[in-house]
């Protein structure tokens, strides 16, 4: 799922997405599920979520930063990639203040802007 407008881009093995970049890679035998994003632009940045139909729900947030010229490469960026199977996406696995920054904004109201 797309969490800026809530698409669901995938379920299983198909795509409900008319935007034909996106597709699942799901190896047979496996428990790896992967989105893939062809031509992946500045726009498809943003917060992504991998759900599992259980009770309760099972959910893996991923935060995607598509960074604009980068190459297959990404060492002279100095840009770690965590899969070196995907060079061109960084995969940032999002904590509690990623998710919800209004909750961190509110929190540290009239602190001003630097960090503990």
């Amino acid at each position: 799922m797309r969490k800026r407008d809530l698409h669901i881009l995938t379920a299983g093995i198909y795509t409900y997405s008319a935007d034909e970049r996106f597709r699942v890679l799901h190896p047979e035998n496996s428990n790896d599920w992967t989105l893939h994003i062809k031509f992946a632009t500045l726009r498809d940045s943003g917060l992504y979520e991998c759900q599992v139909n259980s009770d309760p729900k099972i959910s893996r947030p991923v935060i995607l930063n598509v960074i604009e010229g980068q190459l297959d490469d990404p060492a002279p960026y100095e840009t770690p990639a965590a899969d070196i199977r995907f060079p061109d996406y960084k995969f940032e696995y999002p904590d509690e203040e990623m998710l919800n920054p209004r909750r961190k904004h509110k929190k540290n109201k009239g602190r001003g802007r630097g960090r503990k």
